[in-house]
């Protein structure tokens, strides 16, 4: 080849590469044919928002994720799973986080950060005399002006309580705050979330003082078909949700409907009651978990399996139906017609006159006499199905794998578990059932429990006079720690162990690992062991080898004196 064709093909290619529209249609060119190829050729694509993708089936997917948690089995274990590993069974306990005082105490706060800077340093030199002492002084000093007010905690603790009871708690007065959380948890598989309506007086049929209650909504009730214009300027209805912006924007009100849409009980044909309740935001929770940016709407939890479920139960169907017909037909017999259409069997006497099928009753050590033309022929109903067990274990792993669930709790098997396997599982699922716990506090519970703390201090619940500062620092007084269910271990032996090390070598905080494995904080669990100890010394008993350690520091409290 030449040294002018070389330059020519060169020339070409950086042509072809550059900015020019020669270059950018052969690149899409590229491109299309890679997306369009016999792999990808079929595969639907979505260029939709999604509010447009969601419209028109929305219903329809809520309506079959219902109906298979209702009918089938690994469908209803995935929805308890759901339940029992976000909410359990105590459910979301409160925990107040009142300063002793009830006023915060910034310069505190400043020296307790540098204490804890101090002592960092000084135990990297290798220090621990007089000035590392001196340093936890003031780090205990500091620690003590920011302490929780146990009074004003314990009263606060109390009265929520005592407000989360079913005949307080909800507008019907039949399910109480921990039944919210269940249902609200098992909504995300079938409905993808759940609503609230927050109503501004008392239950049904008890005047209880706060003023406040709460009803449960499907997200059936939020009407998919009410989309347009509003009467507002500059407002939007989008699927039962309206926005300050045709493009987004804040949520501002809800379309309610008055009846759930399957409700075929006849109503009063006088009512002129409207067909929608207009709530506004602030009146209601909208709970759900988007999935992509934009959206408003929520997405069943079962939809992505959905096929898998369905293929799941028309395989089992026609298994064990093909089992039945094995099991129930013995044989055929096989004879020649007669001429005079006669029955040549004592077979036809038993034949159905209501169905046309011949019935046949046999007991042990019978025998059947046959005629000369009749023949018996055992049933062929070809080779009996033993990939069953594979095919099930490979749908019921895609169906984990698309509900984010772990294998062994939708299907309870456990044959082909180990140690290493089942803890990487679980562990991958945990976090996942965090997430779920920290944004159904963001959006339930922390918004219930400010909506509680306002109407309490207006009506005198909490004694006015420790919480006279509400409404100069509310903050002081909504900042409760949320402790949800925690998961025990996979092997205890080992895992204990392993957060021994993790303490020994300054990783974890004793708190920290009291909140992560039991849902308790280190004041609550320690004051217990300490009255244990009391306990026991009083009554005469032996000490346990638990409490040990805090009488050990009793007996050195009282060798140093007061």
């Amino acid at each position: 080849m030449s040294m002018f064709s070389r330059a020519r093909q060169l020339m070409s290619r950086i042509w072809e590469a550059g900015p020019g529209p020669r270059s950018r249609r052969l690149r899409a060119h590229g491109l299309s044919q890679h997306l369009g190829g016999r792999l990808l050729g079929d595969m639907p694509a979505v260029y939709l928002d999604p509010q447009a993708m969601l419209r028109g089936g929305l219903k329809e997917i809520r309506a079959k994720c219902r109906y298979q948690a209702l009918l089938n089995p690994y469908a209803r274990r995935a929805i308890r799973s759901l339940q029992i590993n976000i909410v359990g069974a105590r459910g979301v306990q409160m925990r107040g986080q009142i300063p002793l005082g009830g006023r915060s105490n910034p310069a505190a706060g400043r020296a307790r950060a540098e204490s804890a800077q101090q002592i960092a340093a000084l135990l990297s030199r290798g220090r621990t005399g007089e000035e590392l002492d001196a340093a936890l002084d003031r780090l205990i000093v500091a620690q003590a002006a920011i302490e929780r007010d146990e009074e004003r905690n314990q009263i606060l603790e109390a009265k929520w309580r005592q407000f989360c009871k079913a005949n307080n708690f909800d507008l019907s007065g039949r399910f109480s705050f921990h039944q919210y959380e269940l249902m609200i948890a098992g909504a995300f598989g079938t409905h993808g979330g759940g609503m609230v309506r927050i109503i501004r007086e008392s239950a049904t049929g008890n005047a209880n003082a706060e003023q406040l209650c709460f009803e449960l909504l499907s997200t059936d009730q939020l009407d998919d078909d009410y989309s347009g214009g509003s009467d507002r300027p500059g407002h939007f209805w989008r699927m039962g949700v309206e926005t300050n912006d045709r493009r987004g924007g804040r949520v501002t009100r809800y379309a309610v409907l008055r009846r759930h849409p399957g409700n075929n009980d006849p109503g009063d044909p006088r009512s002129t009651e409207p067909k929608h309740m207009f709530v506004d935001a602030r009146d209601l929770i909208h709970i759900f978990i988007p999935e992509e940016i934009g959206q408003l709407r929520e997405i069943p939890h079962l939809a992505p399996v959905l096929t898998t479920i369905h293929n799941l139960n028309e395989y089992e169907k026609s298994h064990w139906t093909r089992k039945r017909i094995a099991n129930n037909i013995l044989g055929f017999i096989e004879k020649k017609q007669p001429d005079d259409g006669a029955p040549s069997s004592s077979l036809a006497d038993e034949k159905s006159q209501a169905t046309g099928e011949v019935l046949s009753n046999s007991s042990p050590g019978e025998w059947i006499e046959l005629f000369p033309d009749e023949h018996p022929i055992p049933p062929q109903l070809g080779p009996d199905d033993n990939q069953f067990e594979t095919v099930l274990k490979t749908m019921l792993r895609r169906f984990a794998t698309g509900f984010t669930a772990s294998y062994s709790a939708i299907s309870g098997d456990h044959s082909d578990a180990n140690y290493s396997s089942m803890r990487e599982e679980k562990l991958e699922i945990r976090d996942w059932y965090r997430v779920v716990q920290s944004l159904l506090i963001q959006q339930f519970h922390q918004r219930v429990f400010d909506e509680w703390v306002d109407a309490a201090t207006l009506a005198g619940v909490l004694p006015v006079e420790l919480f006279a500062n509400y409404w100069n620092e509310p903050e002081l007084y909504t900042s409760p720690r949320w402790q949800a269910r925690t998961w025990s271990w996979v092997d205890p032996a080992k895992e204990m162990k392993a957060y021994k090390d993790a303490q020994e070598m300054g990783l974890q905080s004793t708190s920290d690992q009291m909140a992560e494995l039991y849902g308790t904080d280190l004041e609550h669990t320690w004051a217990q062991i300490a009255y244990e100890v009391a306990l026991r010394r009083r009554l005469g008993l032996p000490q346990s080898a638990a409490s040990q350690p805090a009488l050990a520091l009793q007996q050195e409290a009282n060798l140093d004196g007061p």
